[in-house]
């Protein structure tokens, strides 16, 4: 058996699971939702104000009162209009960041699976991803 780790990030339905190869259960796990009211005009619920955009463990506690997506907030931080680096951008610069002789055999270890290979159209999406990024 080989001895580097393997890290796994399964973001499934309502969460990501993350952690590494061969564990029984991942080391973290926290909520991805979206949820945006039903109710367009402001008002309060349960004593919370509702904002335009609720994300996580806010979003899991009105599940029932929004309008709820699991988006690819991982890829693009921008979708919920939050500053920061997505998934492939933080990827790609810690990467980077490593010694030259390591950064090929990184490169050369990135597995795509789930959803997005499930279906057709894989290459397209990734590709519109990428320009995307960029």
């Amino acid at each position: 058996m080989d001895s580097r780790n393997v890290f796994v990030c399964d973001n499934g339905t309502g969460y990501v699971k993350c952690g590494f190869a061969g564990e029984n259960f991942p080391t973290s796990v926290f909520p991805c939702v979206v949820g945006r009211p039903m109710l367009r005009y402001e008002e309060s619920l349960m004593e919370q104000e509702l904002k335009d955009t609720i994300v996580g463990a806010a979003c899991s506690e009105l599940r029932h009162q929004l309008d709820i997506s699991y988006i690819l907030i991982l890829l693009t931080m921008e979708l919920i209009d939050v500053e920061g680096d997505g998934m492939a951008d933080m990827v790609f610069r810690c990467i980077q960041e490593m010694d030259i002789d390591n950064c090929m055999m990184l490169y050369q270890h990135i597995v795509l699976s789930g959803w997005s290979t499930m279906y057709p159209g894989l290459p397209s999406r990734i590709d519109r991803i990428w320009r995307y990024i960029k």
